[in-house]
């Protein structure tokens, strides 16, 4: 119990033990990746992300529906403390072993307060919206052994989140690849990937969207797949989100709004394979909404960039 908005749950075995993994949608930050254990309590809605205070006196929404109870007019309850309400929840408690981002109570009260006033400048917020969630436990891509596998709705992009050897914690910043103006809706992957002679090249697998806005959803996918030539392995560059723990997110863990990224960690350098790579293939939607369009999501460009500009595009990617 515990939960909101699951969207991804994935059983490996790590570590020599089945492990059953989940991503969930947050309410604004803190969008969770959970390690699920029988009969645990994962703190939804009396603590929301860590239990690390930055949800005190706050809820797990807000409206501008007076008529709804409580100070943010909703029926989750007010959370007075979230240290408190984990240990009224007692010994089975569980924090998420990651969270994706946890933002400062000062960031989030803004949000809460211009959204409960139905304000026209309501914020939009460091989140990602995981869609679904897979366990990399093969060897052939270099350092990816052991991963959670994150598609993102809101930004675009996969996240890879490695894990410790038992599979318990994250040990890893939060990487990120494949970035682009499209909502990855999931991900699969295959035993064995083609065979590849070509260095990394995008390739359209679909036609190009129309010169005008459209009127319903496209669906595009995306490949990863690896050279199976020695000497030829080409693998995707990674930017990660700095942070001050693993798997906390943020830089200082409560700084609202920060991404700072840096270039691919040692030991992701590109080098030779000597077994054909695992192909993984990436779900995209692509869909229309106003320009200027910002809350909760990644802000469309508006007509400044033409008319196209609502629409994402995908690619086959083989590295």
């Amino acid at each position: 119990m515990g939960h909101r908005n699951a969207q991804g749950l994935a059983y490996a075995v790590v570590g020599g033990t089945g492990r059953l993994y989940a991503s969930e949608h947050g309410a604004f930050s803190d969008d969770e990746i959970n390690l699920i254990e029988r009969g645990k309590n994962y703190g939804h809605p009396l603590v929301l992300g860590f239990a690390d205070g930055n949800y005190n006196g706050l809820a797990a929404a807000a409206s501008h529906h007076a008529s709804l109870p409580g100070r943010w007019h909703t029926t989750y309850p007010t959370i007075s403390s979230e240290k408190a309400n984990a240990a009224l929840i007692g010994p089975s408690y569980r924090n998420p072993i990651a969270s994706l981002y946890p933002l400062s109570n000062q960031f989030l009260t803004t949000v809460l307060e211009r959204t409960r006033a139905h304000s026209p400048d309501e914020p939009t917020w460091n989140s990602e919206a995981p869609s679904s969630l897979a366990v990399y436990t093969g060897t052939a891509i270099p350092g990816w052994h052991n991963s959670l596998l994150i598609p993102a709705l809101k930004k675009g992009k996969l996240i890879r989140l490695q894990l410790h050897d038992q599979g318990t914690s994250v040990a890893s910043d939060t990487l990120m690849y494949f970035r682009g103006p499209v909502r990855y809706r999931d991900l699969a992957l295959s035993p064995m990937a083609p065979r590849s002679t070509s260095p990394p090249t995008v390739q359209p697998l679909l036609p190009a969207p129309p010169r005008k806005r459209p009127t319903a959803r496209l669906a595009r996918a995306a490949s990863l797949s690896c050279d199976t030539r020695a000497g030829a392995g080409h693998y995707p560059a990674a930017s990660r989100q700095a942070d001050s723990q693993p798997g906390k997110g943020i830089a200082g863990s409560n700084r609202p709004g920060a991404a700072a990224e840096t270039q691919r960690p040692a030991g992701e350098a590109r080098g030779p394979t000597r077994r054909p790579a695992t192909c993984l293939r990436l779900a995209a939607q692509t869909y229309p909404h106003r320009p200027g369009e910002n809350r909760g999501r990644a802000q469309c460009p508006g007509p400044a960039h033409g008319p196209a500009s609502a629409v994402g595009a995908a690619g086959s990617f083989i590295l």
